[in-house]
């Protein structure tokens, strides 16, 4: 346990003279607050966002449940990609969540929903825009902007640490 403990200490003392790696690290650690902010705003517009799909799928799907009987809708691939992706609160929000990470082709998720309605199919455009082009270049600029601060502050660093170096040697120069 000891042993691991140094080599753990060892790797930290490394990194002080590894600048890159160094300003990596503390870039990611500087932007953890970021990254909490950034999850809850993009659960937010998700939430809301399967809040409509999820009441509208719903709606549409109680209006025909009766002519199900007679057209045989139960059959239809639309209606059971309905159900499967809109079918529920967590499926919305986890298909939203898929369509902006790439965990689904957008295109397969918005092809049932013109069954619903032509404006069920420009929201979700409109969702997809706004979340990729919109917000996810913003959370890209503030994680920039504080990676450039957190280097910036670790050259002030080495700069002060360089320094003080400096004033040792001299004091020991003095001594002599």
């Amino acid at each position: 346990r000891v042993a691991r403990v140094l080599r753990v200490i060892r790797v930290f003392s490394l990194m002080r003279w590894c600048r890159a790696f160094r300003i990596l690290i503390t870039a990611i650690f500087g932007t953890l607050k970021s990254v909490g902010w950034t999850i809850l705003l993009l659960v937010i517009i998700m939430y809301v966002f399967a809040i409509i799909f999820t009441q509208s799928v719903s709606d549409f799907l109680i209006s025909t449940e009766d002519t199900s009987k007679t057209f045989d809708l139960e059959g239809d691939s639309n209606h059971e990609a309905l159900i499967y992706y809109y079918g529920s609160l967590p499926r919305s929000t986890f298909t939203l969540f898929k369509t902006i990470f790439g965990g689904v082709d957008w295109e397969v998720v918005i092809t049932p929903l013109s069954d619903v309605g032509w404006v069920l199919v420009a929201l979700f455009l409109t969702y997809v825009s706004f979340v990729n082009l919109a917000v996810m270049n913003v959370v890209a600029g503030l994680f920039l902007q504080s990676a450039i601060e957190q280097a910036q502050s670790d050259e002030e660093h080495v700069i002060a640490l360089r320094l003080k170096e400096k004033q040792k040697f001299v004091e020991r120069l003095r001594t002599l």
